[in-house]
């Protein structure tokens, strides 16, 4: 069927879609800071404040006598943090660390995929609740039919450790989000993974639910005709035009019996150069719909589509029978991940390099 028209019929308003996220708890811990006690703490930081009485500040402050305090020094010695009752020049970034970061514990939003790193959220990003009405809710661990998993694993302790191996994989990328000192901690030096230990899990606070941010697509960047890792219908108004010959015409009229073709209009504004000839169908292929047009919307459509008929010459075609026909038709659209990390704009929302 010949096409005579195409034009596009822009509704207000942006395709919208969610993001599954969760708020995690993250506390970092230096393996060496946390296996010293209480004293050596103490004596580490007597000595940074007070070079010259630090041990003798912590003899008065504890009340131990020097005999007490001896093994904890020897240990530290030992260690390589104390020399000469001074401190090492090893000491020094282990006390700016246990200040700026040891034991501490932040909060972070992550998604669900697990197999990417994307971005992650301050604890402050605003969210929304996501309930079973929610349209365009991005799973990309949900594969074929049924209803989706809400999360992709429904085990909180394998879900910690997942994620938890996820930012242990690029860590200069996720824990200066979490930590706001991480990096005034690290500027003269390198953070070195072995060195510290990281736990984590669900943050309690909001009952361990899953929540999602939303994000607007851009719908110029939307495609038909390639592969996407998400699809929706979007309705198409057709108007056709259908010639057959009158019955009793000469027969060698039928070689200027005129080609059918149709009038149509679609609600989204697309520049999708990869496609031809646009393809449509009588009935949706995809759970997802966008937009929904409101019935004066399509009124002032099929009017002006009448009204571009009426105004084409169509001399020939005047003396064959014609059939017109009003139909709702179908075209399919998707988007991938990279157009939503694309527009991941938002005000919290911190994007993560994959590095893979």
């Amino acid at each position: 069927m010949t096409i005579h028209s195409q034009y596009t019929c822009a509704i207000e308003g942006s395709l919208r879609v969610h993001v599954p996220v969760r708020l995690y708890e993250l506390t970092l811990k230096h393996r060496l800071l946390d296996q010293l006690g209480g004293f050596s703490h103490l004596i580490l930081e007597a000595l940074d404040v007070m070079p010259n009485r630090g041990i003798e500040w912590v003899l008065e402050r504890t009340a131990l006598n020097p005999q007490q305090l001896h093994p904890i020094i020897r240990r530290l010695e030992g260690l390589g943090l104390v020399e000469n009752f001074n401190l090492t020049a090893r000491a020094k970034p282990l006390l700016k660390a246990k200040r700026l970061l040891h034991a501490q514990t932040k909060y972070l939003w992550l998604d669900g995929d697990y197999r990417r790193h994307s971005f992650c959220g301050v604890h402050t990003l605003e969210t929304s609740e996501l309930n079973d009405e929610t349209e365009f809710v991005i799973r990309p661990w949900h594969r074929g039919e049924g209803k989706p998993r809400l999360w992709p694993s429904s085990d909180w302790g394998e879900d910690c450790e997942r994620q938890k191996n996820r930012i242990w994989d690029v860590p200069e990328q996720y824990l200066p989000v979490a930590f706001e000192s991480f990096n005034e901690c690290f500027r003269d030096q390198k953070f070195v993974r072995s060195d510290w230990a990281l736990s984590v899990w669900v943050a309690a606070e909001i009952s361990r639910d899953v929540r999602a941010i939303e994000v607007e697509l851009r719908t110029d960047s939307l495609r038909h005709a390639r592969p996407n890792d998400f699809t929706f219908a979007s309705p198409v108004v057709c108007l056709s035009t259908r010639f057959n010959m009158p019955e009793g015409a000469p027969e060698h009229l039928s070689s200027l019996l005129p080609a059918n073709h149709c009038r149509f209009t679609t609600f989204v504004d697309n520049d999708d150069e990869s496609v031809g000839e646009l393809e449509l169908t009588e009935d949706p292929k995809a759970s997802w719909v966008w937009p929904v047009v409101e019935r004066a919307t399509k009124d002032r459509v099929i009017e002006h589509l009448f009204q571009e008929l009426a105004l084409a010459e169509e001399n020939v075609s005047s003396v064959f029978n014609r059939h017109h026909a009003l139909e709702e038709r179908w075209q399919h659209l998707g988007f991938n991940w990279a157009m939503i990390q694309e527009s991941l704009n938002l005000d919290g929302v911190y994007p993560i390099e994959d590095d893979q």
